[in-house]
Parts: structure tokens; sequence; C-alpha cells
């Protein structure tokens, strides 16, 4: 069997000795296969071009390196990117290739799925090159997959810049290098698609996309044009994945199957497992028979497996659902739809009206604000023409936003204390991903001044001082005395997103978080509110950059049926939107706003050469620095106000967690000081007690867009080739799964309305 091929000479007296790359081209194939099978993962150092390099082989992301470096070895081609220079051959710069169109034209010249060499060579089986041979080229393109994604994944969690570029450099080479090899490597394309939108969030990554700049290129421009350019990546790899999983399948079960179980073994690894990322069926197989130092492992027969064991591609759920998120960003709803065919029938997206009224708001002349006199009559705007004002909603009141709502020295105080650099964020591992607020009780008190009696509450930072003296009353403005009467306290968190961080943030409830995971409780708030701390009044670099806009859903989580209505809050500096506790709600990736409405007709990716402005931002006008390159941040902070005491719940309280106490001021937790603006807060003092009367406020009118959601009906089956080629491949496919975590943002699900409450319960 060739999956042994000479592994013998791999036994522990001569672990450290170079593989001898002389052997026959066919064993060196299967030898590769199960390097990248993880078979040799303990044999890896005897292969030539595996070099440490402080690489720890117990980390899954260094262990692919190693894979494919053992495998670009065996073909002496380890030092073919070793030292990462740019090689003109490879093409390397990224700008003048367009991989995405090069990869749709290798779907349908001359039926070839795989390298150059073999197209044109006869339509029938008897006429088909080994198995083999066809997959020497993408077995080696595999390889620098496998590279590129664990630079990539070092990278990430690299500190110094010189470092993470080096890594990044790299890595991209190595993706290059691989579609050089196969273009239609499903895998390849979804890793370049992932750097290509990493690019739009970290210049360190993007200034190996692009040439040196020209200065009249805009920023807003460069974020488009590599979404633009992401998104096209992605469906070319959706696309391609398609094709490569059902060659596969057909391959193993229709009716060009193949007889050897080594033939198998390469279609399953490198077709199926590692290009296309289908999950295999389980092995029924003792843990002893899958042990990676067994001499007499042989290769499995997948071919007793039936179809419906293997999974749909992971290729073409993670890119469909991404291609689907930027078209619909850019206002492409017609390519979005395409993309979401992959999930099948009854899905449900945001509706295109809503992705473009938050795209275009931003652009329009903002919402009329005024001084009201403490009613809530409101002047007419352009935008309230679109909504009738008469609606109620399904909670108990209807959302309202307010502007300027805190001065603009409480406002500087808080964009200073969370800051990107700022050392809140380390602290508090924000980049852990897992939910935790800060819990403050509400108690007033009453005071006595001569005759006159007053009632106060105590704060002990600018955090409380904002929360009790600016937001408090205009919460009491729209949700009156009566709700808040019995107001136990409330919690607050931050969150930070660069411009340009395109995936938004997922649609969900606001609940009490500990009780749900204690006892399966769901309750709610009295209110939900969102304080921009900046937005997109603020310019930098000479431009009004686009922010994320808040889009809230009139729909609770036992709704029967979705939502009509969605109501839009785009970012203004101190704009503070107010809205009930128990809505659906969650903020849209923001678009560039030169980005929308483009020619729909003219989709395809034009190469631009820009580099982003360097120049220095000030915390006077809003805006935040970020180390060496200033980038505009979307800074918010959320106060949720709540009619019990939380932390009486909790069985386990700490720091971090869902309702923690505030951090002590201590070296561990020095953001805190930052709250105390100097000597301003020395210690806890009492504020009076405003009352909504009492404040002058302006208060808008949101933008309410009907209908808030479309359910697409994919009735006609997709295939993933060109039916009309002879050599293409049209076996039905189920539809792939919509991811159930990570990127999945909630935007497009499948059994709505059900679905949403379902994730209350999720993990």
């Amino acid at each position: 069997m060739h999956n042994a091929t000479d592994i013998s000479r791999h036994d522990d007296e001569e672990e450290h000795q170079e593989y001898d790359s002389s052997n026959d081209e066919e064993d060196l194939v299967y030898t590769a296969a199960q390097i990248l099978a993880g078979n040799l993962d303990k044999k890896l150092h005897s292969f030539a071009g595996v070099v440490s390099n402080g690489i720890n082989t117990k980390q899954q992301e260094d262990l692919g390196e190693l894979r494919g470096r053992a495998v670009l070895g065996i073909f002496n081609l380890g030092d073919e990117i070793q030292e990462g220079n740019d090689d003109s051959r490879n093409n390397t710069n990224g700008v003048e290739r367009n991989w995405a169109e090069r990869a749709k034209l290798g779907l349908v010249s001359n039926g070839s799925l795989f390298t150059d060499s073999f197209k044109g060579q006869g339509d029938g089986k008897s006429d088909e090159p080994p198995m083999w041979k066809i997959l020497r080229q993408p077995i080696i393109s595999m390889a620098h997959v496998c590279i590129a994604n664990s630079l990539v994944e070092r990278a990430l969690h690299r500190d110094k810049e010189a470092v993470k570029e080096l890594l990044y450099k790299k890595g991209r080479q190595h993706i290059f290098r691989s579609l050089e090899l196969w273009s239609c490597n499903p895998s390849g394309l979804l890793a370049l698609a992932n750097l290509t939108r990493m690019g739009i969030m970290d210049d360190s990554i993007a200034s190996y996309f692009d040439t040196k700049p020209s200065t009249s290129d805009s920023y807003d421009k460069i974020v488009r044009q590599r979404m633009q350019q992401s998104m096209e990546q992605y469906m070319a790899a959706a696309k391609c994945a398609a094709v490569v999983r059902s060659y596969g399948m057909e391959k193993l079960f229709g009716e060009e199957k193949l007889e050897s179980p080594d033939e198998l073994f390469l279609v399953e690894t490198i077709v199926l497992d590692l290009a296309a990322q289908v999950d295999l069926p389980d092995e029924e197989s003792s843990e002893d028979d899958n042990d990676h130092d067994d001499d007499t492992n042989t290769c499995k027969d997948p071919s007793n497996k039936e179809d419906e064991q293997y999974g749909q591609s992971k290729v073409i759920s993670t890119a469909s659902y991404m291609a689907a998120l930027l078209a619909s960003t850019l206002g492409h709803h017609d390519l979005a739809q395409e993309a979401l065919a992959a999930f099948g029938d009854d899905v449900t997206r945001i509706h295109p009206a809503v992705w473009d009224a938050a795209a275009n708001l931003g652009q329009c002349s903002n919402i009329d604000y005024s001084s009201m006199d403490n009613n809530f009559n409101h002047v007419a705007s352009k935008e309230e023409e679109l909504i009738d004002s008469n609606l109620s909603t399904t909670g108990a009141f209807t959302p309202s936003i307010f502007r300027e709502a805190i001065p603009e020295e409480m406002a500087r105080i808080l964009r200073y204390a969370f800051r990107p650099d700022a050392p809140y964020w380390e602290q508090s591992g924000y980049d852990r991903g897992v939910y935790y607020s800060f819990w403050h009780d509400y108690h007033q008190t009453t005071m006595c001044d001569g005759n006159d009696q007053t009632s106060k509450v105590i704060v002990q930072n600018v955090v409380e001082d904002v929360i009790i003296s600016y937001l408090l009353p205009r919460v009491r403005a729209v949700v009156g005395e009566e709700q808040l009467s019995n107001l136990a306290g409330f919690e607050w968190w931050v969150h930070t997103r660069p411009h340009g961080a395109n995936l938004g943030h997922q649609l969900h409830f606001d609940t009490d978080e500990a009780l749900l995971e204690q006892d399966q409780v769901v309750s709610f708030p009295i209110c939900a509110t969102v304080l921009y701390l900046n937005g997109d009044d603020h310019a930098v670099h000479g431009q009004n950059h686009k922010f994320g806009s808040t889009v809230l859903f009139d729909q609770t989580p036992y709704c029967n049926k979705n939502a009509e209505r969605a109501w839009i809050s785009t970012p203004r500096p101190r704009s503070f939107l107010v809205f009930p506790g128990n809505l659906l709600h969650g903020v849209l990736p923001c678009a560039p706003a030169s980005a929308v409405k483009q020619n729909k007709n003219n989709r395809k990716r034009k190469s631009i050469k820009a580099e982003t402005d360097e120049s220095q931002m000030s915390l006077s006008n809003g805006s935040i620095s970020n180390g060496t390159h200033d980038k505009p941040h979307r800074l918010t902070f959320m106060v949720n106000f709540w009619a019990r005491n939380i932390p009486e719940k909790l069985k386990k309280r700490k720091l971090y967690g869902p309702s923690g106490p505030l951090p002590p001021k201590t070296r561990r937790h020095c953001w805190t000081s930052d709250l105390l603006n100097g000597n301003a807060y020395p210690s806890p003092r009492s504020i009076p007690n405003k009352t909504a009367l009492e404040l002058p406020y302006r208060m808008g009118i949101l933008l309410c867009i009907e209908p808030a959601w479309e359910r697409l009906n994919q009735n006609e089956e997709k295939d993933g080739a060109n039916s009309n080629n002879k050599n293409s491949i049209t076996t039905k496919r189920a539809p792939a799964e919509v991811p159930k975590s990570g990127i999945n943002q909630r935007f497009f699900v499948k059994n709505a309305p059900d679905y949403f409450h379902s994730t209350l319960f999720e993990k």
C-alpha cells in the first residue's frame, strides 16, 4: 500500500535523517498525502525542509506549517519561498492578477479542475492520467495553504509590527504560490479572501497588497475596493469548492468510481478533506487503529461509506456567507442572493431596503433635532416621510434618539479612557470575546438643605456621573417615571471597532446572561441604551467616515412572525439611543460612503494602488489614535437599566464577568484611574438626581423601514459546475449549513423567527 511507502526507513534510529527525495515520484505523492493527513506527525523532522525555528509542534497552527514544509521538502521545494522574497514569476504583488477570475476560468477550461498539465487529455476515464499524477500539484498547492494559514495565525498573536508584517508577507506569498499551482484550490481562495478582508482592518496586511499610493485615492475608496475584491474571491472559493466536492464524490460513488484504495485515499484526503473541507465520516475503528506511529497503517477504503455520511463543504458554507455579507454591505443584493442560494430553501435575510437605508443614511441630511420643551412632538424631516409616526412597537415604547446627550468635556474623558491603545482593553481581556459588564446599584437618598429636600445619588467616577446626570433623565423622558419607579441598578460596558471592520455585530437580545445560564430563565432590562462617543460627523484624514449603523427590529423572542419594521440609528458624536430592552438588535457592517449605489452592472474588480494617510488625529474632534496608524474607531458605551438587582442572583460573581463589580484601582487594573478624571472623584460623592423636566434635551426620530426581512425561495437546484460542459460534474448536493458561530452575525438565517428564540439558549 502506498500509505506505508518506505515508512520503515523513518524508524526511531534514523528519525532525524533527511528523507531521501530520490524515491519514485508516485511514492512521494502518496507520502506527501500521508503527511498532510497528519499520519506522520511524529516523524516530521525527518523530512527535508523542516526546520523548527522555535515552532512548537504541539501547537496546531505550527503543526500545519511543519506538515506543509515537509511536503515541500520531499519534492525539493523547501527553499522556494523560504526567504520571503518577491518572485516576479509568481506575480506576488497580487494586484495585477485577478485570482477570482482566474479560478472561474479554470472551472470551464476543457473541464479541467486541477493543473494546466492535463487539459485536453481525452474525454474518457481510460484516457485520464493516474490519480497520483493528477493530484501532485494540488498536493503541493495544499502544502502552501497549510503554511500560509499557520503564518497568518501566528501573526495575529504577535505584538511587534515588524514580526507581524514579515509573517503576513510570507503567508501572502504562499497563498499566491498555492493558486499559481492550482487556480481552483478552494482552501487557497478562501485563505486569500480572508486575508484580503483582513487587509480592510489591518494596514500591516494591506500594505502587502498595494504598491506605493496615489495620494488622491481616498481611504474609503481603498476600503470599498478591498471589500469588492474580497467578495469576488469568496464567491470564487464557494464555486470552486462545489465543483471540487462534486468531483470527489463522483470518484468515490459515481459512474467514474475509483477502484484502488490508494487512489480513493488520495481523493478523500486531498480533494474532500483538505481542499473542500468536507466533514468526513467518523471512523469506526478504535483509537489503536488510528495510531499514527503504526508502520502497518494502510489506506482506508472510503468506498464502503454512504454518500450521505459525508458532510457539506465548510468552504462553501464560510465563503457563501461572507460573500453574501460583503455583497449586502456594498448594495449588490442580487449577488448576495446568488451566494445565499448555497443554503437552500427557507433562507430569510435582512431586507435589502434596510441595508441600503443604513448605508445611505449617513449621506442624507441629518435628522432634524430640535429643542422639544419637554414634550414628544418633533420637527418634520426628510426621513420622517418614510415612516408612520403613529405606529407602536412590540415593546413598551418607541425607540428614540437624543443628540448631544452629554457635554463634550465628559465625552472627551470617556474617549480617552477607552481609546484603542488604552490599558482597559488588555486588562479586561476584551479580545477574549467573552461577555462582561459592570454593575452599579441605584440608591437614592433624600437630603435636607434648610427647608428644601433634595433627592441625590452617590457616584464614584465619571461613568456613573454620566449615567446618573445625563443618560438617566433622558431615559425617564422616553420610558416614563412609572416604569423606572422600581429601578434597582444598571450595567454598562463598551465596544470598539476600527473603521472597515466589516462584520458588524451579531443580532441578539439583551438578557440576564447569568440567570439564563444558571436557571434557563429569560429576563430583559427595562430599556437598553447606546451612547455613541464618536460617529459619522467626525472628519478623519479630511473625510467623513461611515460607521456601522445600529439596527433594531420590532421583534421579541416570543414573536411568531418576523418583524415587519426595523429602525436604523446612525452613529453621531454624543448621540444617545434608547429602546425597549426586549427587542432584537445588532450592528450592520459599515460601508464607505463611496461604496454604495455603484453601477451594479460593473462587477469587475479594478486594481488600485493606495495606502492610508497617517496624519495625527486629536481627541478634541472625537477621533482616537491607534498606534502608528491613526484610524477612526467606532466607540460605543452601552447601559442597560434593570428593575431587579442582578448580582443578587449570581452564584459566583467575578471580575470581568456579567454584571461584575468595578475592579479596584491597582496596577493590574490601572485603567480605572482614567475614570476618576484626576481628582474630580477623590471619594464617593452625591449629585442631584435630575428629572427629565429639569433638563433641556434634543430628541429626534429614527428612520423606520418596512419590510424588515425578506424570505428567499431557492427552488432551482444549483449545480457546482457549468452544465453546458460535457466534462463538468453535475451531481446534486445538499444545501450547505449556515455557519453556526464565529462569522454568523444572524443577518441571514433559516427557520426564522423561531431561530432567534433558540439563540437565547446557545452556549
